[in-house]
């Protein structure tokens, strides 16, 4: 996060459920955001605004110095505007409940995207692929919350081009293309794959 930081990106980490000390850690440490995984609800929602936001918007406790400001004394109001204003929170939606919700879930203030984790979904909704229409349809309604409320949505779990050209087109922005273990994976095949075909 810190080398990050430095260098303009946005390090966004992925929590367990509820794991609001180890979400409080990773910000203090200089993360930009945090991704919440099984955000069924408006009580979740707000449960992840109060232990993720400084005051007066949620009840983050403040620190003496953050890497944000190379760990030099800061006001707390500015601390709190500043860092409120630069933190993403994103809640996952990965249930039909979470879909019925997602509205009211957009709605609350602090929240900053609905990110769908589509194969979670596709599994609580008990179909068998992601390309269900049942599941598209959740996804839809998902991207229409969001943008009524002037939010972001994304998608996660997919790597198929035309389903990820499917949910941009939707206007879904937060999008999950990949990880590190998937791109090396890929380089390693084509690369053993030239090496092979040239012998």
């Amino acid at each position: 996060a810190h080398a990050a930081l430095d260098t303009g990106i946005a390090t966004i980490v992925r929590v367990p459920t509820a794991q609001w000390g180890m979400a409080s850690r990773a910000l203090d440490g200089g993360a930009s955001g945090i991704l919440l995984p099984h955000v069924d609800t408006v009580d979740d929602a707000r449960a992840a605004v109060h232990h993720l936001r400084f005051p007066p918007v949620g009840h983050r406790a403040t620190l003496g110095g953050m890497p944000q400001y190379d760990y030099t004394h800061v006001s707390q109001k500015k601390v709190a505007a500043e860092v409120n204003a630069s933190t993403l929170i994103a809640v996952m939606i990965e249930s039909p409940l979470g879909v019925t919700n997602a509205e009211a879930i957009a709605a609350t203030p602090g929240i900053d995207v609905l990110f769908v984790g589509i194969n979670d979904l596709a599994a609580e909704m008990e179909v068998e692929s992601i390309d269900d229409p049942k599941v598209i349809e959740a996804m839809n309604t998902v991207a229409a919350a969001a943008k009524r409320q002037g939010k972001y949505s994304g998608v996660g779990g997919i790597s198929n081009e035309d389903s990820m050209r499917r949910y941009i087109n939707m206007g879904m922005r937060f999008m999950h293309l990949g990880n590190d273990f998937g791109f090396m994976i890929s380089a390693a095949k084509e690369r053993a794959a030239r090496i092979r075909g040239g012998s």
